[in-house]
This record gives structure tokens, C-alpha cells and sequence, in this order.
């Protein structure tokens, strides 16, 4: 699959926003951290005996082991057990077949739990396919108020860049990850974890990147553009124009706007100069050098006083 050559991240006006444009970083977040609970979750449904089960308890389960001498795969009646316990049990409704059920959803459940925490640390850098959609404006960008980085992608490969999946379907099946290893990025559990979602998020257009590790990490893609949401200070706008201006003379500015009678945006570019002009009164500009040099985020920058 292709790779667009321009993606994109929604981001809220803030320090860390500012930090990460200046460093050239990008944040890959812990799938935990998620809006969505259901995101980078996917279950296992038993479709073996218990026999099998066993080997994959073995090859993906925890330190707990439930251990099953049956040669037929069944789960026998303990010894220990005498007649008349067992006449109470069944009384009770435990049966054979309810215990033998019960049994592969709790295997199932502690290999579940036990993959999902070989990746708890990490991490999984989202992006959009598109800058003019609403929804992710109102969602990520602080209600229109921040801001839209576009990555240009045209001169690199990026081998765990993959397009999110959207459907109903969040599980896998016993013998589905028994037939590949988890930890191959072409396993159908690797998909599971971290390319696909529900198809109500479809209108994202999500792109995603994974790391062994989460956290900031250097950004392999150039920032090429930034566009400003409708309802974006000026002060704002004028804070990161003039900052990263000074770093990278080739980023572009962009102001989004709505078309007239549709509910739809579009983007013109930003004359520095005009804009300052046009709408910049006295100091009205946000000095953020002080607070991040307190936090140890200043980098290699200083935003100086106007």
C-alpha cells in the first residue's frame, strides 16, 4: 500500500505542542491511553480442543499454567473428587462440558492478558490522511481553537506505517495465532492490536507507526505546513509563525476557513508579514521561554519577548 505523501496530526495549542515542533519530535503514545477502550484490545476465541489450548497456554500464557491430562483433549474428572462431591457439583450445575468451557475462556482470557502486556510499553504515533475534517478538529485540535502539522512523508520508507483497518470484527481465533507468531508484523493478532478499529472511526483516515518503545521520538518526516483552526488566537497564530520561522524558513502557514453554505474548509496561506500587520496590537504575543525553560523543555530555542 501506498504511503500519501503528506500526513497529518491534530494538536491543541500548549507547551508540548510547541516543544515537539521546535525538537523535530513526535509522541508515540501507550495503546492504554487511548480515547477508545476498545482500541488495540482484540480477543481470543477458543476454536481448539483443550488439548490444544494447552499449547497455546504454553507458548503465550503467563507464569500461571492450568495443566490437562486428558488424551482426548477433554477435561477429565479429577481423582480427587469422590462420587458423591461430584453428585453435588453436578447438582449445582457444574458439568463436564460447562467446566470443560469455563476452563478455555479463562485460557483464553490469561493468554489475552499476558500479550497485551508484552506490549504495555509501546507506543503508537497516529496520523490523518486529511486536515479539513470537522470532527477531527473539534475532537484533537482543541475545538478548532489549535492547530493541524502536516508531515511530508514523499522521501522516506517507514516499513510499520500502515493504514487503520476499519470493521465490527475485534477478535482472533485460537488457531489463527497459533498459526503465525505475535510478534510478526504480519500475524493477524499484529494487525488486530494496532491496525484496526471500529468502523465508526472510519472518518479518521488513520495512519499509524509503532515502537518498541512509547514516548517522544525523533520525527523521520519533515514538518512541511502548519494550519491554523477557524477559531485560532492570533496571538497563537503569530507565536508559531514567528517561532518556527526561525528554524525552518520552508514550513508553510495556512489559516482554515469555512466555505460559504457548505460544511466544509478550506485552507489559505499565511503572509507573515500582512498577517503581523494586520492583526498583531503591542505585545500581544505568548512568550512561552520562561515556563519551559523551568520544565526543561526550552531545547535549543528561545522564544524572545516582542
Amino acid at each position: 500500500m501506498t504511503i500519501p505523501q503528506q500526513l497529518y496530526k491534530y494538536r491543541m495549542f500548549n507547551v508540548n505542542t510547541l516543544s515537539t515542533l521546535c525538537a523535530r519530535q513526535v509522541y508515540f503514545a501507550r495503546p492504554h491511553t487511548f480515547n477508545d477502550p476498545l482500541d488495540s484490545t482484540p480477543t481470543i476465541t477458543m476454536d481448539v480442543d483443550a488439548k490444544v489450548a494447552e499449547v497455546l497456554l504454553e507458548k503465550f500464557g503467563g507464569p500461571r499454567r492450568v495443566k490437562s491430562s486428558s488424551p482426548s483433549g477433554s477435561l477429565p474428572r479429577s481423582k480427587a473428587i469422590s462420587p458423591s462431591r461430584q453428585a453435588r457439583r453436578i447438582a449445582k450445575g457444574f458439568t463436564p462440558e460447562i467446566e470443560r468451557v469455563a476452563r478455555l475462556e479463562r485460557i483464553a482470557s490469561e493468554v489475552s492478558a499476558n500479550l497485551r502486556s508484552t506490549y504495555v510499553d509501546w507506543g503508537v504515533l497516529s496520523l490523518a490522511e486529511h486536515w479539513d475534517c470537522p470532527l477531527m478538529w473539534s475532537h484533537y485540535a482543541d475545538q478548532h481553537r489549535g492547530l493541524c502539522i502536516e508531515y511530508d512523508y514523499s522521501d522516506a520508507a517507514f516499513s510499520s506505517l500502515k493504514k487503520v483497518e476499519y470493521t465490527d470484527e475485534r477478535g482472533i481465533t485460537a488457531s489463527e495465532l497459533l498459526a503465525a507468531p505475535s510478534t510478526s508484523e504480519s500475524s493477524k493478532y499484529w494487525k488486530k492490536l494496532f491496525y484496526t478499529k471500529a468502523p465508526q472511526w472510519s472518518y479518521e483516515r488513520e495512519w499509524r507507526d509503532i515502537s518498541e518503545v512509547s514516548g517522544l521520538h525523533p520525527s523521520f518526516a519533515r514538518v512541511s505546513s502548519v494550519l491554523f483552526g477557524l477559531r485560532c488566537d492570533p496571538a497563537v497564530i503569530a507565536t508559531v509563525m514567528r517561532l518556527l520561522s526561525e528554524i525552518d524558513g520552508s514550513i508553510t502557514f495556512k489559516q482554515v476557513a469555512a466555505i460559504n453554505g457548505r460544511f466544509q474548509l478550506c485552507a489559505a496561506p499565511l503572509n507573515s508579514k500582512k498577517f503581523f500587520a494586520d492583526n498583531l496590537v503591542g505585545n500581544q504575543i505568548y512568550d512561552f521561554a520562561d515556563y519551559m525553560r523551568l520544565e526543561g523543555k526550552l531545547g535549543t530555542w528561545t522564544l524572545k519577548r516582542r
